[in-house]
């Protein structure tokens, strides 16, 4: 691994490593009914975030990576002008979640604060690495998810007053506000000499429609890691809802090691092969990548199995305890749903946005179907079984349809 990959990697696994001991410790110091109401804060504000952007990012960020460099300021102005337009439309709707009692009211401006900053951060870091500087991204991604867990955790275990969900939300927006302004500098002097910014009205329409596949099927996929909360809240109750958040926190680990470590540097090679029509260098990255994935999985697993004993210690509940068979079921749905992203970043690099929307929808029909016919039985275990079901689908589905896709793209042999 070269130092230019290194850097990037060792900062992103540090940023996660830091989440996950704030997640410890919020589980020995918080109640458990208020680390399944962080669990699903945070799966909240995950799933806002795709309507607000519009999932615009998959076109803006293909258009950077092929298009012309004088055009960046262009491309960026205009995506944050719909971004606003969209979050002026939304605002309404995500009151409605409120209301509805999905979430107490007492965490409305913790949301409305934290949601836009959240967007714009994680726009930011997709924005940087297309324009291929993993290093800047990951620096300030380090700025607002390291910074924040290396204040929270000494405020925690040092001040028994501030142990409180309201203290780890004050920090989360503190560090994104940072991070934000870090950001816009980097994304400032890489676009250097392009174009005077302007809000190119007819870009945003030719992206909204070709980003609208994607939107429905990341709100599809998204829906099925919220929905999982939902499920357990409606049928169990905050405890069992905190030991799951805990558990699939722990499981997604595997997902933001995968992304920081392979992902992050494959797919802009896939996109940029498509585009040149390059077979031989596209099948190289594909497979490249699909080895690394599966090492990754392979990897943090034993680590995280290993880990296990050492952790339930620490956190003392023994709400988590109870729930501890959860951890290998987590990591075996995490896995088959790592492997879908395998063939997810082939399609994407080949245009095949309908075929993966198409899929999205059939895995959360699945995730729907399979969660129904066993919730009465087990409610946790049929959400993780709804989850594999659906990342099964994915995988299988995705891995299907990428064979024709390749065929029809490059007009050569079989792959």
């Amino acid at each position: 691994m070269t130092l230019r990959r290194l850097i990037p990697t060792s900062l992103r696994l540090s940023t996660l490593g830091l989440r996950f001991v704030l997640i410890f410790l919020l589980a020995r110091y918080l109640p458990v009914s208020d680390v399944g109401l962080y669990g699903l804060f945070t799966a909240t504000v995950s799933y806002a975030l795709y309507p607000l952007g519009f999932d615009f990012y998959t076109y803006a960020t293909r258009q950077i990576m092929r298009g012309d460099r004088a055009r960046w300021r262009v491309y960026i102005t205009s995506q944050m002008a719909f971004a606003a337009c969209l979050f002026i439309v939304m605002a309404p709707i995500l009151v409605a979640l409120f209301a509805a009692g999905l979430l107490p009211w007492s965490l409305v401006a913790w949301f409305f604060a934290i949601l836009p900053l959240e967007y714009l951060g994680l726009e930011i870091d997709r924005l940087l690495i297309a324009m291929s500087d993993q290093l800047g991204a990951s620096v300030v991604l380090f700025i607002g998810g390291a910074i924040n867990p290396l204040t929270a955790i000494p405020l925690l275990w040092a001040v028994p007053g501030l142990r409180h969900l309201s203290t780890v939300l004050a920090t989360w927006a503190t560090y994104d506000v940072l991070a934000l302004a870090v950001g816009t500098i980097l994304i400032a002097r890489l676009t250097a000499g392009a174009n005077h910014p302007e809000v190119d009205w007819s870009w945003i329409r030719t992206g909204a429609k070709a980003s609208l596949p994607f939107l429905a099927g990341t709100v599809c996929l998204r829906a099925l890691f919220t929905a999982d909360r939902e499920v357990v809240k409606l049928f169990g109750d905050l405890s069992v809802l905190g030991a799951y958040t805990f558990y699939m926190s722990i499981g997604a680990g595997m997902t933001s090691v995968l992304y920081s470590g392979v992902q992050q540097f494959a797919y802009p090679r896939l996109v940029r092969s498509a585009h040149e029509h390059d077979s031989i260098a596209f099948k190289r990255h594909l497979r490249s990548l699909f080895l690394q994935t599966l090492g990754g999985i392979a990897g943090v697993s034993a680590l995280t199995l290993a880990a296990e004993p050492i952790l339930l210690d620490f956190v003392r509940d023994d709400t988590y305890r109870q729930y501890a068979w959860m951890l290998p079921v987590v990591l075996l749905v995490v896995a088959i749903y790592n492997l879908s992203i395998v063939p997810h970043y082939a399609l994407y690099a080949l245009d095949a946005d309908r075929a993966i929307l198409a899929i999205t929808v059939i895995s959360l029909l699945a995730f729907a179907i399979t969660t129904a016919v066993f919730v009465h039985f087990n409610t946790v275990a049929s959400v993780l079984a709804g989850i594999g079901v659906a990342s099964a689908v994915l995988a299988t589905g995705k891995s299907w349809n990428y064979l024709g896709q390749y065929r029809r793209h490059f007009r050569r042999q079989p792959y």
